[in-house]
């Protein structure tokens, strides 16, 4: 496949700079060419502006004044690159990514937005005075691996594994660094970096009903502003059994199609289906063949970077079915974990030894915090792997240690706005948002289609911030939003838990006694919870099991001098007899066996391709 965004850029023949339809088409492409940008048109909006000394490419869907503007929004840019102040950019809202080079200063400024919507890879070789830079880390590393000695990092490799996300601005490599969000980055004779807006953790006093209000209202004007476009676009969304997605199809109008991505006609489906009728659009089932992990697998190594889990981009492969029916499509991400607090540090209460849909929050300080972030901050890791156990011993405590100073190294970047030990918490999610590890689910849909996200609107965004903890994780707001958007989409089941999507946790854990009774009463498993087959991902132990693909990949895991050699921390064999175990009928954590098969297969690529 090729990149998304790519770009090289010398300061010393800046004029000669060019946009390519084409890109690696043959490797020495990039060769040739001493300046260009490449993206994919298809993948972003963009708008171009050339004076004789200023060029500006503006990518993704810059908001002013509510609503989709990329005049205003140049105009803007321009005016604060001409008078050197940049003061202005953070009245810029939405999705975005802007260059500029402006030729009279032989200098190049790049800004972002302040949710990493468009991720961006950066290498600065100070020889050349060469800037290069990519949306996708594969791509990067594979020009920096041409002519440099890479050495990889086994603690940004070991942050992977562990939380299935890096911290910071580091990735594998000595040479590239990740874009943090709100910055401008200048590049002139040497990089410099500053941010251009900062969060606000200053809570609201406002009433758990005005916060539901608000937050109602915000995303409503969110999805309005992204269906701004003039001319108007095709709109669709990506519909799951989930509250945010459903939320967000009740909003968007008019919208053409609901696609929903499973390996089966499931409950997953069935709820989507149902959603899609009441909100009257088309439903586009994208049905995964039962080897689509194994057909995407290449691509997915390219998309991922070896940083994201490579299933993660399971939405990819579908681009003739969605540019088919729409121009651009939405999504529900991030509205989940910012607004419902997710992966806050919380527990779910236990009553007569169940587990209910209530939830608290952990004792933390300031002592523990990087400590308990490893342990409650692993995103989606299933319970039965102790990462600890499968690193060599002379390696365990210095780089348990070493992950832990990496965490303590975002929080103490927190200093100035923090006001308590959750705000740093969550401030280690959002100061890198990009490294969550469902980007990844957005730039596989962005292989196909522009993708817009409701829940990166400034001043939703800012909503977050404000929300104390202990209301967040009560859900109220989230659920008020779906009651008042569409009352019927909020009474279909959900897939996670077989209940109405607007119950609150109380009523739910009401219903979920119930449901336990009326099993044991009656014996009847149709009072079962839903389970893996139910939804999205199928049971990753079955699909492994069910691949000859993946065991032949694992088969080549266990012999791969290559990946053993450069991942030297972890203690192979302990791992070759937790797949021998695997092979015997003892299942394991998948995403453990998944994560390593994505770093062999991004190793593989880089390798080959040197």
């Amino acid at each position: 496949m090729k990149p998304l965004i790519f770009f090289k850029i010398d300061t010393k023949k800046i004029d000669h700079l060019v946009e390519k339809d084409t890109f690696f088409s043959d490797d020495t492409l990039i060769e040739k060419e001493n300046n260009f940008i490449f993206f994919e048109k298809k993948s972003f909006f963009y708008k171009k502006q050339k004076t004789e000394d200023l060029e500006i490419f503006i990518f993704g869907s810059p908001i002013i004044n509510g609503k989709i503007d990329f005049i205003n929004t140049i105009n803007l840019v321009e005016n604060s690159i001409n008078k050197n102040n940049h003061s202005n950019i953070k009245n810029i809202n939405g999705q975005f990514l802007i260059i500029c080079i402006d030729r009279s200063k032989s200098n190049i400024v790049i800004i972002n937005d302040r949710f990493n919507s468009i991720s961006l890879y950066y290498y600065f070789d100070k020889k050349k005075k060469e800037l290069v830079c990519s949306n996708l880390y594969y791509y990067l590393i594979k020009y920096i691996n041409k002519t440099q000695n890479v050495n990889f990092d086994n603690i940004k490799m070991l942050e992977f594994l562990w939380m299935n996300r890096l911290m910071g601005e580091e990735n594998y490599d000595q040479f590239s660094k990740y874009l943090l969000p709100a910055t401008i980055l200048k590049f002139e004779n040497e990089i410099t970096l500053k941010n251009y807006w900062r969060p606000n953790y200053t809570k609201t006093n406002l009433s758990q009903k005005k916060i539901a209000k608000k937050y109602y209202t915000l995303v409503k004007n969110s999805v309005k502003m992204m269906t701004s476009d003039e001319p108007k676009k095709k709109y669709g969304n990506f519909i799951s059994s989930g509250l945010d997605s459903r939320l967000l199809s009740s909003f968007i109008n008019p919208q053409a199609a609901g696609f929903t991505v499973t390996f089966s006609r499931n409950l997953e489906y069935e709820t989507a289906k149902e959603i899609s009728n009441i909100v009257g659009c088309e439903h586009i089932h994208l049905l995964c063949s039962n080897d689509h992990f194994e057909k995407i697998f290449n691509d997915a190594i390219e998309l991922s970077g070896g940083l994201y889990n490579f299933l993660d981009a399971f939405f990819y492969g579908f681009k003739d079915e969605i540019r088919e029916k729409v121009d651009v499509a939405f999504n529900g991400h991030a509205l989940d974990f910012l607004h419902y607090g997710n992966y806050l540090p919380s527990y779910f209460v236990k009553i007569l030894g169940s587990k209910t849909f209530i939830r608290k929050l952990l004792n933390i300080n300031n002592d523990n915090i990087a400590e308990k972030y490893l342990i409650h901050g692993n995103y989606y890791r299933e319970k039965g792997i102790n990462i600890l156990d499968y690193i060599k011993e002379e390696y365990k405590l210095k780089s348990y240690d070493k992950l832990k100073k990496n965490i303590q190294k975002d929080i103490d970047t927190s200093a100035d706005v923090a006001k308590d030990i959750y705000d740093k918490w969550e401030y280690l999610l959002t100061h890198t948002l990009g490294r969550h590890y469902s980007q990844i689910n957005i730039t596989s849909m962005t292989a196909s289609v522009p993708i817009r996200t409701p829940a990166f609107e400034n001043e939703l965004f800012d909503l977050h911030s404000k929300v104390k903890p202990h209301i967040k994780i009560r859900d109220f707001h989230r659920i008020y939003a779906l009651r008042k958007a569409n009352k019927k989409v909020g009474r279909i089941i959900s897939s996670n838990h077989g209940f109405p999507a607007s119950t609150t946790p109380v009523i739910r854990t009401f219903f979920l006694a119930m449901r336990k009774l009326l099993r044991i009463l009656t014996g009847n498993q149709k009072y079962m919870s839903p389970t893996l087959k139910d939804r999205t991902i199928p049971n990753l132990n079955t699909y492994l099991r069910n691949s000859k693909y993946f065991q032949d990949q694992m088969e080549n895991l266990m012999n791969n001098k290559f990946l053993q050699n450069k991942f030297y921390i972890l203690d192979w064999q302990k791992i070759n007899n937790l797949i021998i175990n695997w092979k015997k009928g003892i299942d394991t954590d998948p995403i453990f066996i998944f994560s390593l098969l994505t770093l062999q297969g991004f190793f593989k690529k880089i390798n080959d391709e040197k």
